[in-house]
């Protein structure tokens, strides 16, 4: 939805039961092709903590990228999730590293002090273990990251296969088809 513009309680409940159906469809769809390939084992975090995955999405008809993020307590539970569209970008770098940046905002504004935040683009992960200050493109962002990120108690970002991300993904790609 625009901002800006209201929409009715009802179309936003209807909508936002549409968008859960397709999550769980396409969550239970991917577990279902995962069990061919071997399963991939989504880990618990410790009591008390948070796990965040996020993932980009780069869709060449919409000149931009989706971004999705997905937030679980420690019981495995779905706390929250988010999808967001950037306009313009193109490199899945930076598409990955602005997908991690809204994980490390839905972070802050949901008040959280112990997370993991797990991605699958090796690259924008190491940045982010990383504390020294790299020259890329992308420093400007991870910089931001590790700024909104400073104040938690305990921090880890993990590298996660495409498999473990799915939910992610789906929002990510889902967030494209909305813009």
């Amino acid at each position: 939805m625009m901002e800006g513009v209201s929409e009715d309680p009802l179309q936003q409940i209807q909508r936002s039961r549409r968008y859960l159906y397709a999550f769980v469809e396409a969550h239970v769809r991917y577990e279902v092709e995962g069990a061919r390939r071997g399963p991939v084992k989504w880990n618990k975090p410790h009591a008390g903590s948070f796990k965040m995955n996020f993932d980009a999405a780069i869709h060449e008809d919409s000149n931009g990228v989706g971004a999705g993020v997905v937030v679980r307590d420690s019981a495995g539970s779905y706390l929250r999730w988010t999808s967001k569209f950037f306009p313009g970008i193109k490199a899945a770098e930076q598409a990955e590293a602005l997908a991690a940046r809204a994980a490390a905002f839905l972070a802050r504004d949901l008040q959280l002090t112990n997370v993991i935040i797990e991605g699958d683009c090796l690259s924008v992960i190491n940045k982010l273990k990383d504390s020294a200050m790299d020259d890329s493109y992308i420093s400007p962002i991870i910089q931001e990251i590790r700024k909104v990120l400073s104040g938690l108690d305990k921090l880890e970002f993990n590298h996660v296969k495409r498999e473990g991300n799915m939910a992610a993904h789906f929002l990510a790609r889902n967030s494209i088809s909305q813009n």
